[in-house]
């Protein structure tokens, strides 16, 4: 197929002007939107008289299609694609072999050439197949081809090239019915609508915006020139569509006149004398008409920013955020992921009349300034300020707003200081690398929270976090909201909840979310004025700083979706499971609410979709309603924040003693709330408190997996799927009679806790942590209560409020980290390896399917004892309180067989049901007992004799077995059982069905002694030979580790040819996943308590006797999840270069540390303490 094209030279005025943003003064003067529109869909007209190649439709699996374009005289070439099949969202187009040709007839293969311009979407060109592969396309494979999407492509060719050879056709891997239309182009109707857009964004945002609201369909450009609001300047019959836009435009005038009036608000005149349905009619282009109703509608819209404030601050950079959102530090002696574009501006939106202009305070074009914030009075700014990537580190600046003077308030190259804000006191609190710590499942540097005075004076440290925390912002009742990405023994991907403290870093606790899936992350997160609710971006895990606006009420509640409900509008919003939550369409970013119902954002209205999405300021409203202040065709505009004065917050008396080094906790009653539910009182005799060490040098790696998804660890003190870091015993509290516990533990240390049982076994485990600052009383209601629950009414004082806070009474021997090699390999080398001390054995047992995870267990292979398919009892309608317990009537229920569900023996449509049947049971089906199979769809509890036994949430395919918990399995008795079970449904599919079972090894396998070819029965007494529990040098080549014979036995450790080792815990040494669910575990989920390592030691395996102590330790080991190293140095096989490195980080550490006790000291000699 051959073709050549000339266009004609169309000039354009629009075109010929510079990029500017809005609201600023320009050199020339502009023609209006609609002279603009005109002359784009002139020079549309001429791109489509002049025609194009078209290859017209090719279909999966039709051959390519040979083309060849002359391009005699062009400096620039458009590849277009358009989707014409019915299957949408698989299409992938192929230009084969493509390679440009000049005169002298030089080739050269357009791959090895960069497009000036991509519009395709989300997707990426790619220029080979997977893994290396070919690219396919009509049965044939290609060396060298271009893949992509539907959309646009534009290269540069300067007038070198005179021909175009390829081949088109759809990827052979596409769907049956993927059809599509190449084209090669001299110009694009694309390119009209970007400079249009560039030139006249404000307009070009309420042509979208009110298509959407009339109903017309809007893409981002690119996806498809012949859909709006591409299609508007190529589009001639338009008049009956701008008539709509007219009206839509002056019916929304009045109705909020109508709105301000219905709420008592007086209503002021537009400036404008004629009738609000009368928007000049008898103008020559109806799009004049548009234009002037929609100015008169955004003074009506500003109205509110405008009563508020006179001056706006805001910053353009980059769109923040790299492979993690919070990964932005880009420090400059980073070694890995550092994200930092430079090119950046400070600048102030200034009220003219009834809008803004932008005036630019400070630019950089090697630098970049983000995180703006406003003192109390409006006087001073303050914000962060990069001047080079390797050459200068992110410090905090601030610049007198009348004078435009500029001051820096911190600095040290090698420390990042940014997301900063006032404190009512005049302080700041700001985020920090000055930890000098690495995230546990990545090469990323780590931020946390530090505060100092105006002046940069006694910088000190308030968080002591294992990762990332986020973005500090101060409520009006001086709260200090931030985003904390918290994992302590759970899975990396969807803890980041927000979280609160007091302006001196008291009180660390959750705000919202830290037990949940959704929101995956609660980020830019600021108080409403007026109101105790927060406005918010939820997003993601692997993600940028983009999201959906949210607006949290924690009055509803502080889980999943209780009290979360989308924003702009308001919506209803489902508890969704995403890794890279809120990424699809419109993108928001930085909130800030002005009023309860409108606030200032940064915005896009089909974000990721146009690839690189350079972000607005907008002034927006609950329901979605905006008005554009700012945007800048070259970079995102971002982090508006009103200059105005403001209240401050009464300080409040403050407890922190830096004269101490401790705080204490107090526990009012550890039965208390969720956590325990089930669990008899005396059942909790202790509380172990643990320290975290957090790692200071990136060495080595291995992985883990689980429920709640998989990581790579980087420089790993225990085997795969093991902790994620060193846990150092500080010591246990007593936990007295009537549940309550008061101690003392060390300050400014991140601790969490564990409930022990008499046989030091762990019946639940915190998987977060806390800190205390000096002096610092802190106090709960029990264990996982809800942050809305109050204390316990009591008439006396508790029994640990009398006897008074103690110390931690010692763990048979000083506080110190958990090594397996010296705290567990001496019980083995004393009792053990007389018989275990054969290196040519193995402890051979499978691993069990983690609770909570699915699987593809055959429940038909358990023994059912209570089967599946039974009949029961039911009610679709909600039951009267305790419906759960023995006693119920249940008599005027309905019977059915289960399942229950839209599929199944008996139909459930409704949100919720419960169902109950009654079970004779013998002594020896209680003692077989141990799971429960269930299909369930979505969250479920089951009771046994009134006693939870198994909560699950979301929902499963198909049956599965889960086991009951310690509580429920104590609940069974021989004779009458009572089991009762509830279902709730929220959308898609439903069902529920349960049984209880015997797994028969199954979900918890029999551990078997086997040697390399064959399987042996377990060692008995006399036996002399068994798989090794030596402590023999075990080298993880890519773990940087030397473990043992013994360690990687009991964690039954595989490997990938000696590297690598991954443990599984199993029914010998079961331990809670590393990558356990962020929702709560029940009581004696896994564990010591579910180990038969413990109850053979216990029972005194082959006549071995362990003292209690050595029980305990090897209890502990197995509840801190099976560590080896007691810190990051220990056993590791670090190159000279890595040691080096973790040398220079830990010498860093301490010369931070003892700055900042240096500017605590000044600080208390100042204050005369």
């Amino acid at each position: 197929m051959g073709y050549k094209a000339s266009i004609p030279l169309v000039v354009l005025s629009l075109l010929s002007l510079a990029v500017q943003v809005y609201g600023e003064p320009v050199a020339q003067a502009k023609p209006s939107w609609a002279q603009a529109v005109a002359e784009a869909r002139a020079a549309a007209k001429a791109i489509a008289q002049a025609g194009a190649l078209d290859s017209g439709v090719l279909a999966a699996g039709q051959p390519a299609r040979k083309i060849s374009v002359d391009l005699t005289g062009w400096d620039e070439m458009w590849l277009c694609v358009r989707a014409e099949g019915e299957d949408r969202g698989r299409e992938s187009a192929v230009w084969g072999e493509p390679v440009l040709v000049d005169k002298d007839g030089k080739r050269t293969p357009l791959a090895k050439m960069g497009p000036a311009v991509l519009k395709i979407g989300r997707g990426h060109l790619r220029t080979s197949g997977r893994d290396n592969k070919p690219i396919a396309a009509g049965g044939k494979e290609y060396a060298s081809a271009l893949w992509h999407r539907p959309g646009e492509m534009m290269y540069k060719l300067g007038g070198r090239f005179v021909r175009l050879e390829a081949e088109v056709g759809v990827e052979a891997s596409a769907g049956k019915k993927v059809a599509l239309r190449f084209r090669v182009q001299r110009s694009s109707v694309l390119s009209l609508w970007d400079r249009l857009a560039a030139e006249y964004p404000l307009e070009c945002d309420w042509l979208i915006q009110d298509l959407r609201a009339i109903g017309v369909a809007v893409h981002a450009p690119g996806s498809d020139a012949e859909e709006y609001p591409v299609r508007f300047v190529s589009d001639r019959a338009e008049a009956e569509l701008v008539a709509k836009l007219v009206q839509h435009v002056t019916s929304e005038i009045s109705g909020e006149q109508a709105r301000a009036t219905a709420n008592g608000e007086q209503a002021r005149p537009l400036n404008e004398s004629r009738p609000l349905n009368e928007a000049r009619p008898q103008s020559a282009n109806a799009l004049e008409a548009y234009v002037e109703a929609c100015r008169r509608r955004r003074v009506q819209r500003l109205r509110p920013l405008l009563d508020h404030c006179d001056k706006i601050v805001f910053t353009k950079h980059f769109n923040m955020g790299g492979s993690h959102y919070a990964y932005t530090e880009a420090v400059s002696d980073g070694v890995a992921e550092r994200n930092f574009r430079a090119g950046t501006a400070l600048c102030l939106l200034e009220r003219s009349g009834d809008d803004y202009r932008v005036r630019t305070l400070l630019e950089d074009d090697k630098g970049v300034i983000r995180d703006p914030a406003v003192s109390y009075d409006a006087r001073t700014l303050l914000f962060s300020w990069k001047k080079s990537d390797r050459e200068d580190d992110y410090h905090l600046y601030d610049m007198d707003v009348a004078s435009g003077s500029v001051r820096q308030i911190t600095s040290g190259l090698g420390h990042a200081d940014y997301e900063a804000d006032y404190l009512p006191n005049g302080d700041i609190v700001f985020n920090s690398t000055r930890c000098v710590q690495f995230v546990d499942c990545w090469i990323t540097e780590v931020s946390n929270l530090y505060t100092c005075d105006k002046d940069g004076k006694f910088l000190r440290r308030l968080s002591f976090d294992q990762v990332h925390t986020n973005f500090p912002a101060v409520t009006g009742d001086g709260i200090v909201l931030y985003t904390r990405w918290d994992y302590n023994d759970r899975g990396q991907i969807y803890p980041q909840g927000l979280f609160q403290m007091n302006a001196d870093g008291t009180n660390q606790t959750e705000f919202y979310g830290n037990n949940s899936f959704f929101p995956t992350t609660i980020l830019h997160a600021r108080g409403i004025p007026g109101t105790q609710n927060v406005i918010a971006i939820a997003t993601g895990h692997h993600s940028r700083q983009t999201g959906k606006l949210i607006v949290i009420d924690p009055s509803k509640g502080r889980q999943e979706n209780e009290g979360v409900q989308l924003a702009a509008p308001l919506r209803e919003t489902r508890a969704d499971r995403i890794d890279a939550y809120g990424q699809d369409g419109e993108l928001f970013q930085y909130p800030y609410p002005v009023t309860a119902r409108t606030f200032l954002v940064a915005y896009h209205p089909w974000g990721w979709e146009d690839r690189d999405p350079k972000f607005g300021v907008y002034f927006m409203d609950i329901d979605g309603r905006r008005e554009l202040l700012a945007s800048d065709a070259r970079i995102s505009c971002n982090q508006a924040i009103p200059v105005a004065p403001r209240k401050a917050a009464a300080p409040r008396p403050s407890p922190v003693n830096y004269a101490k080094k401790e705080g204490t906790f107090y526990v009012q009653d550890v039965y208390v709330g969720p956590g325990l539910a089930g669990i008899e009182r005396g059942t909790v005799k202790k509380l172990r408190v643990i320290s975290l060490d957090f790692r200071p040098v990136v060495a080595g790696g291995n992985g883990n997996g689980g429920p709640a998804g998989g990581a790579f660890v980087s420089t790993p003190v225990s085997t795969g799927n093991g902790c994620w870091d060193p846990k150092i015993v500080l010591g246990e509290a007593e936990v007295h009679a009537d549940g309550s516990a008061f101690f003392t533990a060390p300050a400014h240390t991140p601790l969490y806790f564990q409930c022990v049982d008499e046989n030091g076994c762990v019946v639940q485990t915190m998987r977060s942590w806390a800190t205390l600052q000096p002096g610092e009383n802190a106090a709960c209601v029990g264990c996982h209560e809800s942050k809305n629950s109050a204390p316990i009414p009591y008439t006396g004082a508790t029994q640990a409020l009398k006897k008074g806070a103690q110390p931690l009474a010692a763990f048979h021997g000083p506080s110190r980290g958990f090594s397996y090699a010296k705290e567990i390999q001496p019980i083995l080398d004393k009792h053990c390896i007389r018989c275990h001390d054969d290196r040519t054995r193995k402890l051979a047992v499978k691993a069990p399917v983690e609770p909570g995870r699915r699987s593809a267990i055959d429940v038909s292979k358990a023994c059912q004892i209570v089967p599946i398919h039974s009949t029961w009892r039911y009610t679709m309608v909600k039951p009267a309180d305790g419906w759960h317990k023995e006693d119920f009537d249940d008599s005027k229920w309905q019977t059915g067989q289960a399942g229950f569900g839209h599929v199944g023996n008996t139909r459930w449509n409704t949100p919720d049901i419960c169902i109950r049947q009654a079970v004779t049971l013998t002594a020896d089906q209680v003692k077989q007992i141990n799971c429960i199979a269930i299909w369930h769809d979505e969250d479920a509890e089951v009771y046994i004799n009134g006693v939870l036994a198994l909560k699950v949430t979301s929902h499963r395919d198909d049956y599965t077995l889960m086991p009951i918990d310690a509580a429920g399995r104590k609940a069974l008795r021989a004779g009458k059982n009572v089991i009762a079970v509830s279902c709730k449904q929220t959308g898609g599919g439903q069902y529920i069905d349960v049984g209880l079972a015997d797994d028969m090894g199954l979900l918890f396998p029999r551990p078997v002694v086997a040697s390399a070819g064959a399987t042996e029965p377990p060692a008995t007494p006399g036996v002399k030979k068994a798989f090794s529990l030596l402590g023999n040098e075990v080298r993880d080549e890519r773990a940087k580790r030397i473990w043992s014979d013994s360690y990687i036995a009991l964690t039954n450790s595989s490997s990938n040819n000696g590297s690598e080792y991954r443990g599984h815990s199993n029914d010998l040494v079961n331990w809670i996943s590393v990558q356990s669910v962020p929702s709560m575990l029940t009581p004696y989920s896994a564990g010591a308590c579910r180990s038969r390592l413990i109850t053979m030691l216990r029972d005194g395996h082959n006549g071995v006797k362990l003292s209690r102590p050595e029980l305990e330790k090897i209890a502990c080991w197995i509840d801190l999840l099976v560590p080896f190293c007691g810190d990051y140095f220990e056993a590791n096989t670090w190159s000279p270069k890595e040691t080096e490195r973790y040398e220079y980080l830990m010498k860093k550490r301490k010369e931070q540390a003892e700055l900042e006790r240096r500017n605590v000291r000044e600080m208390l000699q100042q204050a005369g303490r």
